[in-house]
């Protein structure tokens, strides 16, 4: 049996999250969920092999941000329709160079101007 690699998008609550935290081998998720917040960031952020993130209209503020910042194995986020502050993203890869850890990241389907992995598109 194959392990699970992600949810190709769902909506759900801060308790659908908690859920999802059950399958340990998560490696990708990608929702909308307008109810989930900066405390449903801690939730990501202790899925051990979460590597992939796409945030769709998700409220959540710079400490959610800098909550997903700080784990190690993340590789891949994506946020969209989802206003965060420069300054807010100036700490996110901040504290991802701090940790030597960089993150290929898109802002409303474009690469942050700061993504190491920056690539155009057509």
């Amino acid at each position: 049996m194959g392990r699970p690699s992600g949810v190709p998008g769902g909506r759900f609550s801060s308790e659908g999250l908690k859920a999802l935290a059950e399958l340990p081998q998560l490696e990708q998720l990608r929702f909308h969920a307008p109810q989930v917040d900066d405390a449903g960031m801690e939730t990501l952020a202790a899925m051990p092999a979460l590597k992939r993130i796409h945030l769709i209209g998700v409220p959540i503020t710079e400490k959610g941000l800098l909550t997903l910042a700080t784990m190690p194995q993340l590789e891949s986020l994506y946020v969209d329709d989802t206003p965060l502050p420069d300054s807010a993203w100036s700490a996110f890869f901040r504290q991802r160079e701090e940790m030597g850890k960089p993150v290929h990241v898109h802002v409303d389907e474009q690469h942050h101007d700061r993504d190491p992995h920056g690539h155009a598109h057509p």
